[in-house]
Parts: C-alpha cells; sequence; structure tokens
C-alpha cells in the first residue's frame, strides 16, 4: 500500500487526485506482491491525505495538529500546580491526540468518523478549559 500511495501522489504531488478514486485505481497501481488487490484506504493517515489532497492538503493537516500541540502545551504551561485536575485534563488530551496521530501511520483514522468525533472532542478540550479559566 506505501508503494501504490507512492505511485499516486507522485502522478499528482500539489492537489492530489481527490477523495474517493482510490478505490477505482488502487488495483491498477499495486504492485505485484500486494496482498490485496482493492481498498478504499491505505492504511496511513499522512499518506492517505497527501494522495488524496496533496502536498497542499498535508501540509494543511500538519498544521492543525502542529498547532493545536503548540497551543496545547501553552495552556498547560499556564495552568498553577494546584490545578491539578486541569493540568491532567490538557495532559491527557494531548497524549490523546499524539496517540491519534501515532494510530494513523498504521490506520486511515479520518476514515472512522466515530474515532475522528473523539479525536476532534480531545482537541477542544484544552480551549473550553481555558476559555472557562479566563471567564473565572
Amino acid at each position: 500500500m506505501l508503494e501504490a500511495g507512492r505511485r499516486l501522489g507522485v502522478e499528482n504531488p500539489a492537489m492530489g487526485m481527490g477523495p474517493g478514486p482510490l478505490k477505482n485505481v488502487y488495483a491498477s497501481v499495486a504492485p505485484p506482491e500486494a496482498l490485496r488487490r482493492s481498498t478504499s484506504h491505505l492504511h496511513n493517515t499522512p499518506l492517505q491525505i497527501a494522495v488524496e489532497r496533496g502536498l497542499v492538503g498535508l501540509v494543511a493537516w500538519r498544521w492543525i495538529f502542529v498547532a493545536f500541540l503548540v497551543c496545547g502545551i501553552a495552556i498547560f504551561r499556564t495552568l498553577p500546580p494546584e490545578a491539578a485536575g486541569d493540568r491532567a485534563l490538557v495532559l491527557g488530551s494531548l497524549a490523546a491526540v499524539v496517540t491519534f496521530l501515532v494510530a494513523g501511520l498504521f490506520e486511515y483514522n479520518f476514515g472512522d468518523t466515530e474515532v475522528l468525533l473523539v479525536a476532534l472532542t480531545f482537541m477542544a478540550m484544552p480551549f473550553a478549559l481555558a476559555r472557562d479559566r479566563a471567564g473565572a
């Protein structure tokens, strides 16, 4: 799948092939040693995004998560040591999102709505906490 994804990514590097057509073209680019002759995703989130949305989409996707991690760490650092529960919530959110991203190296977890919604909920938690603390 990695080789097939690489081949497809080279064909449309900037903007990708668009969401969806992978299932129709995978068989034609899968190497002879591929165990699967058809698939709708490449079992690797960054590769899937690069193939479907190109390098522009991949850069935007990475920017979202880098920005989240930078902002989340900044929120964590502003919390006083006595706010142990709040610190745990922010640190847990950061850990959950990093785990989600690592899992995405082995599965296209953006294709699973339930998993994605949980990850997005975890991403919102530090910002909701910061907003509530600012208003308190």
